[in-house]
Order: structure tokens, then C-alpha cells, then sequence
């Protein structure tokens, strides 16, 4: 019998996903298949710290990490985000779908941009689901993703720009939220 792995080791300031992703931004495509694999788990709790760890890789290594990894993630992205997963794990892929689309914006990666604005409907149907749940912390998350997103590409908002502007007002209509959230 083998002993048992040693705890991670977390720096103080940092967050166990940056202490994983840390290690991996010279060799990030060595733990890709790894991500992948945990966002197409059947068990929820792995899926959603695949989206997690695959998120943070975007963030912290940006375009070197999503436009390889790009082609096989927009059918996971488009699953990930469809009715019959959990509010939590759409919810965790609308944050990591969105963390991806600004790295797209370049003239090379136009039709790489088109596919990822077909996923605006179902990230907006994630973000209502979410206020419509009660759960400020989903909806926080998921309204914080957008705006992100909108203010670091402005493009990729304009062509679903009438469903975004309806879920926004639809969000100011809900009536359990307080104003700083409206």
C-alpha cells in the first residue's frame, strides 16, 4: 500500500485553484486533458471545479491556453449550460465561458467569436435562472461574469444586444433582490 499523498500546500494570500494553476503555467497543456476530463464528470462537485480550474487557466495564461484548447470546449460549453445540469454547474460554466471570450476578439479568431456568441442565449438563461433561484451568490456570480465580460469585449454583447438589454431589465424587476444588486 502506497502512503498517502501529502496535503496541498496552500500559500497564505493565495486560493487552492491558483496553487494548483500556479504550477502549470509552462506546462498547462500537461493538465488540460486532466480539466477536460472533470467538466465532462457525471458527478457535479468535480464538474464544477473542472470549469473551477479550467476558468483559471484561462485567466491566468489567456490566449496561449484557449485558442488550442478551443474547438473541443464548445460542445462541453454548450452541455455544460443546457437546462439538465444543475443551477451550480451552469453557473460555474457561464463564469468560465465567459473568462474565454475575450481572448477571441483578435481578426483570426472571427469565427471562433461567432460560435462563442451562439452561447450568449443559454449564459443569459443561466444568469435568470439564477436571480429567479433567490440565491444572491449564483446571481452575483453570474451577473459579474457578464459585465466582465461586456466591458472587456463590448463586440461580443452587440449581436444579442436585445436579449441582453430584456435580461437586464428583467433582473431589475425581480423583487427579492435589494437595490445594490438591481
Amino acid at each position: 500500500m502506497s502512503p498517502p499523498s501529502p496535503p496541498l500546500q496552500v500559500p497564505a494570500g493565495s486560493s487552492p485553484t491558483s496553487a494548483v494553476t500556479d504550477g502549470f503555467t509552462e506546462g498547462w497543456s500537461e493538465i488540460l486533458p486532466f480539466v477536460y476530463n472533470c467538466c465532462n464528470e457525471q458527478q457535479e462537485s468535480i464538474k464544477i471545479l473542472g470549469f473551477v480550474l479550467l476558468k483559471s487557466l484561462s485567466d491566468d495564461i489567456g490566449e496561449d491556453i484557449v485558442l488550442p484548447a478551443i474547438q473541443p470546449l464548445f460542445p462541453l460549453f454548450e452541455t455544460a449550460l443546457s437546462q439538465g445540469n444543475s443551477l451550480d454547474v451552469r453557473c460555474a460554466c457561464l463564469s468560465t465561458a465567459s473568462s474565454f471570450a475575450p481572448h477571441l476578439s483578435d481578426a483570426k479568431s472571427k469565427q471562433l467569436q461567432a460560435k462563442m456568441q451562439s452561447l450568449l442565449p443559454p449564459m443569459l438563461a443561466v444568469m435568470h435562472d439564477a436571480f429567479q433561484s433567490g440565491d444572491r451568490e449564483k446571481s452575483r456570480m453570474c451577473l459579474t461574469a457578464l459585465i466582465e465580460l461586456t466591458a472587456q469585449d463590448p463586440a461580443f454583447v452587440k449581436p444579442s444586444i436585445e436579449q441582453v438589454l430584456s435580461s437586464a431589465y428583467a433582473v431589475t424587476g425581480v423583487r427579492h433582490l435589494s437595490g445594490v444588486d438591481r
